[in-house]
């Protein structure tokens, strides 16, 4: 049995990685198909001058399907490569003219063949409606992929995400997290400027998709390297969404309330005016349906983004499950996405978005966004954990209730002081206010089933923070082209105040001796109150200049300083029988940490760009040195520590075509260990598993390698990518895991040498007749490579435990993680439908004991259909079958997620309507999860919203100006196919237009 189960996932690997072989087989040799190139001109009648941009489409006779595209020149001309031999039609279309329609025979030849000059003539009467014909869907410019959203058709009170999913080589998971070519999604901006803050759920959830003229995905610089010209390998994934010229005059919006069983209920409002660049935006939900709509932690979204590996300790970062919707489709019923959530939430919350140009000089963005949520989740969790040859389990069963409140305010200001100085200032500003009380109980067995401990513990707390940061860039050019210095200034300041009330009854059994005999268990019973408050502040400056070399080659002098302080304060106090009061303090809890870490770097870097080759080299001297002192019972403890490395940085861009795209980056980094981890006290008293932090701790160092190969064919409009990603982390921080005699535990982190990790991901997303079908494929491959300790210590441990490495054992953590996506979409006038598929392999291996080497699996199938019938009646219907296996226990039972809805349109105007809902049919929906950290293996499992019913009505305002085509249509719906929508030039991304 178990040799049939080994072979069949030997089967699955095998398949998996022959499905990668022949996606870039397949993509390599459309590419590779030779035809005949055609060349051309386009100028205007009259003046005979050329006409650049304008939109050239090949198609053929007998049903208009697209052969090949181009857009023209600077100089008029055109290229249509791959042509076949035959007689086509040709489509030449460019805004304010005449589109010209001729039928043109392509003989063989085996050198370029000129089919000749064409002449556009200006429309008579340019103030009336102009219709564009033989739109293309996909257009390439430098870093900028840009999709027509009329050739992606959504239903009506379809949502910005919506029309994301429909387009090739994106996808969307169950949490709204968007891939876009493999990459994550980092920003959504709105007719390039920022849309409340750093938070793309906002925008993807809440915009109409009606509003879309175009999507354009961006590989967006940081500001500094697009000011400087000079790549220093910050860039990021982000999508602009340029808005129709008819949403740029008006106001639009809508306003939906639903109710349902169960006391179930959704109700929200957008309110939308847009004056040209002037935008406002307010924005209203309140749902007990686990519906958010925002990111709770977008205030902190970029910071977590340039500093995502600072402190973290590297364990095995391998998860994954089932439940709900969860890693790979997103549901079409509007309120699915709740059936995903972890616990029971009621969300409200609500903000305001300005952007506005005040002349020519000063343009200004500032939001303001609140939320509160009150989540109730129940959990049960199972942890095997390796104890050098053997194992113990644990069962966890716990109970929560969380209260957040959040407010947080951004600012953009970009002042332009004059052709040659420039300055941006972004300030933001968060607030939280947090409570939660929590119920858990636990008990451990051994590897034969003998009781090792059991305990009960709750706990309540309540505190504040408040965050604040702000970012400000110099930016001055010479008369001298590429001469520039930019000064770029950052700090951030926090605070946070904590009171903790926690009791727990502690029971350990004696386990030298047999269960059963009448050696008495320890018992240890704790009530303390804890008052915690942390402060901190940093502070950095980043100075450059640049200066040209030669014609190709530009120089890049930098300067880096950074400097953060931190500080926390924890006062324990037990309480006192007598008076039943917390009056009694409690030295060994209570502590005083301050820290300091000071950063510099000194760097050059040199970059050349010279036809289709861009690379540049850089490096780096860069020093760091950690500080810290501790306060524990009277005795204070000094570290200080000072670490020098040499830090690299050089990227390489070669663009084979203007579509077909090699990007390969690498980045050295210094990272600093948390404050958690460098105080050297027990962070959770009476438990059975005790935390201490290590003040001899060093910063980290991570070596970063990635490569992106991206390529777009005009002629089919597939989108294939590769991604290669590669880190190695000098002096990681990872856990030292030391175990008494009765099975307590004690975690320490430390540096380890030897942990790395790798990736690999590759897609194919193809339309195919003129976008009426949409294939997206795609499958990744991820290795990590995690070093930790383990160590059985004879004698008991407590506080005063001298912690050695006398005895310990190197433990070395291996997990391979594969996957792979199919979905495939159907969009016509009356028809819309998807169908797909998801498989997940993970296995991992602990060299400390081989016998424990997990391996499990997840598929999931997923198909969804919407029925457009006359009287304006829509019918839906979309249904999940998930599959888990290796887990443990009953958790590998299959479910089904089953969804239906129906909705009826209203009023003369089509404006309102009425929908019925019903979720989760069959009652089966569960939340299952594993996760695999360290020496740890976790399955959990988690109360989730089931079955209930909702009506809701929704009415859509909106009030435009005449602006011709791009107005929305009084139904609703746009253009759609070929004789359909126009290329818009206005309102492009700046970052991706230069």
């Amino acid at each position: 049995m178990t040799k049939i189960k080994q072979n069949n996932n030997g089967l699955l690997l095998k398949l998996l990685l022959l499905f990668i072989l022949v996606i870039s087989f397949t993509n390599t040799k459309s590419q590779t198909n030779t035809g005949i190139t055609v060349n051309g001109t386009i100028t205007e009648e009259g003046t005979k001058k050329p006409l650049s941009f304008a939109t050239v489409a090949l198609v053929t006779v007998r049903d208009s399907s697209l052969v090949s595209g181009a857009i023209s020149n600077a100089n008029g001309g055109f290229v249509l490569k791959n042509v076949p031999a035959g007689t086509f039609k040709l489509k030449i279309t460019f805004i304010g003219y005449n589109t010209l329609r001729k039928n043109v025979t392509i003989q063989r030849t085996s050198s370029p063949l000129n089919i000749g000059n064409f002449i556009l003539s200006v429309e008579k009467n340019m103030m009336k409606e102009v219709v564009i014909t033989g739109s293309m869907p996909v257009l390439v410019k430098k870093d900028t992929i840009e999709y027509n959203a009329d050739m992606f058709k959504t239903e009506k009170n379809a949502v910005v995400e919506d029309m994301l999913k429909k387009l090739p080589g994106v996808e969307i998971d169950g949490a709204g997290k968007i891939k876009a070519q493999g990459n994550d999604v980092t920003k959504v901006y709105v007719d390039g400027k920022q849309f409340f803050g750093n938070d793309p759920l906002i925008a993807t959830q809440n915009l109409p998709s009606e509003m879309i003229a175009k999507v354009q995905i961006i590989d967006k610089k940081s500001d500094q390297a697009e000011f400087t010209k000079i790549d220093d390998g910050d860039i990021e994934k982000v999508i602009n969404i340029v808005t129709r010229q008819g949403y740029k005059h008006g106001n639009f919006g809508k306003s939906s309330f639903g109710y349902g069983s169960n006391d179930r209920y959704d109700a929200g409002v957008m309110f939308n005016n847009f004056e040209g660049d002037r935008q406002i935006s307010i924005l209203g939900m309140s749902n007990n349906i686990n519906m958010q709509r925002f990111t709770l932690d977008a205030g902190n979204s970029l910071l977590n983004r340039r500093q995502s590996t600072l402190g973290s300790a590297r364990s095995g970062r391998m998860g994954g499950g089932g439940g709900g919707n969860r890693g790979g489709f997103t549901a079409m019923s509007a309120n699915a996405r709740g059936l995903s959530a972890n616990g029971i939430s009621t969300t409200n919350a609500g903000g305001i978005n300005f952007h506005n140009k005040f002349g020519k000089k000063l343009e200004l963005t500032s939001s303001y966004f609140f939320n509160g949520t009150e989540t109730k989740n129940d959990q049960t969790s199972l942890t095997q954990t390796i104890k050098g040859d053997s194992s113990i389990f644990k069962r966890d069963t716990t109970s929560s209730m969380t209260r957040n409140l959040n407010h947080r305010i951004s600012l953009e200001l970009n002042y332009q002081i004059d052709s040659m100085n420039s300055i941006l200032f972004r300030p933001n500003v968060s607030y939280a206010i947090n409570s939660s009380d929590r119920n858990s109980s636990s008990i451990t067995n051994g590897q034969s089933g003998y009781r090792l401990n059991e305990s009960n513990t709750s706990s309540s707390s309540d505190g504040t923070s408040l965050n604040s940061s702000n970012t400000l860039l110099y930016r001055l050019k010479f008369k001298k082209p590429r001469r520039t210095f930019s000064i770029n200034f950052g700090n951030s300041i926090k605070s946070g105040n904590t009171d903790t009330y926690t009791k727990s009854l502690l029971t350990i059994y004696n386990t030298s001796k047999i269960p059963g005999s009448s050696n008495a268990p320890t018992v240890t019973n704790t009530d303390l109150y804890y008052d915690g408050k942390t402060t901190g502040d940093s502070y950095n400056v980043r100075l450059s200049y640049t200066e040209p070399l030669t014609k190709y080659q530009s120089l890049e002098l930098n300067y880096y300083y950074s400097v953060s302080n931190n500080t926390s304060i924890r006062k324990a106090y037990d309480r006192n029988p007598i008076t039943g009061l917390y009056d009694k303090p409690d030295t060994a809890y209570s502590n005083q940490f301050n820290n300091t870490f000071i950063n510099q770097r000194y760097g050059i870097a040199i970059q050349t760009q010279k036809n289709k080759l861009m690379y540049t080299f850089g490096l780096g001297l860069e020093s760091s040195q950690i500080n810290s002192n501790t306060h524990i019972r009277d005795t204070l403890y000094d570290r200080s520590h000072k670490s020098f490395n040499f830090s690299p940085t050089a990227s390489l861009n070669y663009s084979f075509t203007n579509r077909t795209k090699l990007n390969i980056q690498y980045r050295g980094t210094t990272n600093e260990p948390t404050v958690d981890q460098l105080q050297p006290v027990v962070t959770n008293p009476n438990s059975i598993t005790q935390n201490v932090g290590n003040q001899n701790l060093k910063a980290s160092f991570t070596n970063d390698i990635n490569l992106n190969y991206n390529n777009v064919n005009l002629k089919t409009f597939s989108n294939y990518y590769f991604n290669l990603q590669y880190s190695n982390v000098l002096n990681a921080i990872s856990n030292y895991y030391v175990y008494g005699p009765n099975n307590e535990q004690l975690i320490m982190p430390l540096n380890v040498k030897g942990s790395y990790d790798a990736s690999a991901s590759t897609g194919l997303g193809m339309p195919f007749k003129q976008n009426k079908y949409v294939l997206n494929t795609s499958a990744s491959v991820t290795w990590n490579n995690d070093i930790n300790y383990i160590k059985n210590s004879p004698t008991s441990l407590t506080l005063d435990t001298p912690i050695d490495f006398v005895g310990a054992s190197r433990n070395v953590t291996r997990a391979l993680s594969l996957g792979y996506n199919l979905m495939g979409t159907l969009n016509t006038k009356a028809v819309m439908a998807t169908l797909a598929g998801r498989m997940n392999y993970n296995r991992a291996w602990q060299s400390i004991q081989t016998t424990t080497n997990s391996i499990y699996m997840s598929y999931n199938i997923y198909g969804d259909i919407k029925l457009s019938l006359p009287a304006g009646l829509l019918i839906s219907t979309d249904c999940q079958y998930n599959i888990n296996s290796g887990y443990s226990g009953n958790l590998n039972k299959p479910y089904t997620l089953w969804n239906a809805g129906a909705t009826k349109d209203l009023f003369k105007n089509k404006k309102g309507q009425i929908k019925f809902q019903i979720l989760d049919i069959l009652k089966q929906n569960q939340s299952i999860k594993r996760s695999i950290s360290g020496i740890n293996i976790v399955d959990t499992k988690s109360n989730i919203l089931t079955q209930y019913f909702m009506f809701t009505f929704v009415y859509n305002f909106n009030n435009f100006k005449n602006m011709g085509n791009n107005n929305p249509r009084p139904d609703g719906m746009r253009r759609f196919g070929p004789d359909g929508g126009g290329f818009n030039r206005g309102g492009g991304f700046r970052g991706g237009m230069d």
